[in-house]
């Protein structure tokens, strides 16, 4: 109970070799997420991954979702990259593609992320 309301939250998850599905429901929404790891892209040092998320809010007559695919552990030859691509999306059509790059090498770090939001005309 959370300022006199009571709040509800159930959570399945099942996981089937490569994929796993988790779908969480509450009294406001509801959201399930899928994940694929691929066993050929998850071998020598390397993690791939590849998650669907859906939200539906009922109430409001909403719903937001994302794709994005993750692949790091790749070796440049003493330094790693780790990659991420996404998109985002919403009922009201605010699509929002995002780039992310990370190395690192021994003890330096360098991260950058691109953003861009197909009906704002916005690049951050």
């Amino acid at each position: 109970m959370v300022d006199g309301k009571f709040k509800v939250k159930n959570e399945m998850s099942k996981k089937m070799g490569e994929h796993a599905g988790k779908l969480t429901v509450t009294n406001k929404d509801y959201t399930y997420e899928h994940k694929y790891t691929p066993e050929s892209l998850n071998k020598d040092g390397m993690k791939s991954t590849l998650v669907a998320e859906g939200k539906m809010m009922p109430a409001t007559n909403n719903w937001e979702g994302k794709v994005e695919y993750k692949i790091g552990g790749v070796d440049l030859g003493g330094a790693q990259a780790w990659t991420e691509l996404q998109l985002d999306s919403n009922k009201k059509k605010e699509h929002v593609f995002t780039y992310s790059q990370n190395m690192k090498m021994e003890n330096y770090h360098m991260g950058w992320k691109l953003a861009y939001g197909a009906n704002a005309a916005k690049l951050t």
